[in-house]
């Protein structure tokens, strides 16, 4: 059996493990071979953004330890009232098939139906097998393929989690801790657009 996986928010100081994180989760450079964080990459700007872009608009960002060590994480995005995209899911190559990915993206999902989301959606390269099946044993549906440019097919997915929802009736989860009086009034507002729409 794994052993078991520390789930928390992101916080400030996990900078250089999430970076390190999307190079380690499928390429097959070595760690010492990571690139620094370049904050001119525009790729991975939502990774140096994380508190506006994930965090302050309804959002979530979610880390995997293990014995101290980041392996997993991922994300959810307000896309619109009631819905939100799943991004970020990423599984150390060294931790994979321990049941990581599955508890990241179920702690996604518990924290998209504590903030009020109905409906969750992702996409995944048509080449990537391992995520497919993930998903799918997950109860996500196949809602549609994408193909952004001639040698790279999307595969669109889709879950509802009313049921998730209902079950928390109503009881904002609030990721803790906060740098900042200012940055819990930020939470909290994005969280009241989802649940109070404009």
């Amino acid at each position: 059996m794994s052993a078991p996986l520390e789930i928390r928010q992101d916080q400030e100081g996990d900078l250089d493990g999430v970076w390190a994180l999307l190079h380690l989760a499928e390429e097959t450079l070595a760690p010492d071979r990571v690139p620094p964080v370049n904050p001119d990459d525009p790729a991975n700007r939502d990774i140096l953004r994380i508190d506006d872009l994930y965090l302050r608009r309804g959002g979530a960002f979610l880390v995997g330890l293990r014995d101290g060590h980041l392996v997993a994480m991922g994300g959810i995005q307000r896309t619109t009232p009631g819905r939100a995209v799943v991004l970020r899911v990423r599984v150390h190559r060294d931790y994979q098939r321990c049941g990581y990915g599955r508890a990241i993206m179920q702690a996604l999902e518990e924290r998209a139906a504590a903030l009020g989301y109905a409906t969750l959606h992702l996409d995944t390269t048509v080449t990537r097998v391992p995520a497919q099946r993930l998903y799918q044993g997950l109860g996500y549906r196949e809602v549609g393929r994408v193909a952004p440019s001639p040698n790279w097919e999307c595969i669109l997915y889709e879950k509802d989690i009313k049921r998730l929802s209902e079950r928390h009736g109503g009881v904002l989860w609030l990721p803790q801790p906060y740098a900042s009086r200012a940055a819990l009034v930020a939470v909290l507002e994005a969280a009241l657009a989802v649940v109070v729409p404009a």
